[in-house]
């Protein structure tokens, strides 16, 4: 993601997410690296308080960390995460079998939801297993790429992509419009985690 569009975002992690997160104790399953919208969700952590497991998922090869100089890393671990799970692979994606295990795991054991911010080829691919596994999409219209494709096709119930049409023909999707307020955000992924319990 660009500066513009993580700055545009901002208050909806901080301010949405990890405020709605610390308050209600929301666990929350990512890719634990320190950019884009994993980095923006430590921060709101770091402001409000860590309650509840805050998890990146993330190839080991890929990343580093304080003592581990990996030669090899395109990111570094989010500091504010609670735990890590390393993957072996050596490209960023090798870690999705293991994250959407773990996500289906927990989703037996409590009501979940998935939020599908800007992204590219790999998020299309997450979408898509988060539809195979029956969790709702919250899609962040006008987040950029991946997400605005997808809510686009939602929309218009046309697109030339094969993945996302999947997406749309079988998903549930919830759209979500930046221009909305962190409030809002934190209202939305309340009700539909209620609604996911009944």
């Amino acid at each position: 993601m660009s500066e513009d569009e993580i700055n545009h975002i901002r208050p909806l992690f901080v301010d949405g997410l990890a405020r709605l997160a610390a308050r209600e104790h929301i666990a929350i399953l990512d890719g634990g690296t320190n950019s884009g919208v994993m980095a923006l969700t430590g921060e709101g952590v770091a402001r409000y308080g860590l309650t509840v497991p805050l998890i990146g998922v993330c190839p080991v090869a890929k990343v580093s960390w304080p003592g581990n100089p990996n030669p090899y890393a395109e990111a570094e671990l989010e500091p504010n995460h609670s735990h890590f799970v390393l993957t072996g692979g050596q490209e960023f994606g090798a870690e999705s079998q293991t994250i959407y295990a773990m996500a289906e795991a927990l989703s037996k054991q409590m009501p979940s939801v998935a939020l599908v911010v800007n992204g590219g080829q790999i998020t299309y691919d997450e979408a898509l297993r988060n539809v195979e596994q029956g969790r709702e999409l919250i899609v962040f219209k006008g987040s950029g790429r991946a997400a605005d494709a997808i809510a686009t096709a939602w929309e218009k119930s046309q697109t030339d992509n094969p993945c996302v049409a999947e997406i749309v023909r079988r998903g549930q999707i919830v759209l979500f419009d930046v221009a909305e307020g962190p409030e809002e955000l934190a209202t939305l992924i309340r009700q539909r985690l209620w609604r996911n319990t009944r």
